[in-house]
C-alpha cells in the first residue's frame, strides 16, 4: 500500500487493461482506482477491501455512482450467479514473496471463468523469488 514509483510501474498492465466493469480486490490508498476511474472506458469498479477502518477513511474520496465498495474477504465473499467483470485485478498482500503465489493461484482460479482478464499484484516477482 504505497504510493511509488515501482507500485505504478507494478500496476501498469491492470491498468491498461481497464475496461468495462472492473473488480478490485485490495482498496490500499485507492491509487489503482483513482487510476482506472480516469479511464472513460471503466464503467463500474466492484472494490472488495477487508479492512473496515481503511474503507470508513476512504469511503468520501470513492462516492460515486461507478464505485461500489464491499466490506468483505476476497476469498470468501459471495457474488450472485453469473456476476462477470472484463477486468479483475488482485492486490491484497502486504509484501511481495513466493509465499503468496498459492493465494494468488486460488484466486485466479476462483475468478477465472468470471472475467476477460485479471492479474496480481507483485506475481512476477513472487515467481522469480520462487525460482532462485
Amino acid at each position: 500500500m504505497s504510493d511509488t514509483t515501482a507500485e505504478a510501474e507494478d500496476h501498469r498492465e491492470a491498468i491498461e487493461e481497464a475496461r468495462g466493469n472492473v473488480l478490485v480486490h485490495g482498496l490500499g490508498l485507492g491509487c489503482y482506482l483513482q487510476c482506472i476511474l480516469k479511464k472513460e472506458e471503466v464503467r463500474h469498479v466492484d472494490v472488495v477491501e477487508i479492512d473496515e477502518t481503511l474503507l470508513g477513511m476512504m469511503y468520501k474520496y470513492f462516492v460515486t455512482e461507478r464505485v461500489t465498495l464491499h466490506h468483505a474477504d476476497a476469498f470468501t465473499k459471495k457474488w450472485e450467479k453469473g456476476k462477470k467483470w472484463d477486468v479483475v485485478w488482485h492486490d491484497i498482500w502486504p509484501t511481495i514473496c513466493s509465499d503468496n503465489l498459492q493465494e494468488m493461484t486460488a484466486l485466479k482460479r476462483k475468478f477465472g471463468r468470471r472475467c476477460k482478464w485479471q492479474g496480481c499484484w507483485g506475481e512476477e516477482y513472487s515467481r522469480y523469488l520462487r525460482s532462485h
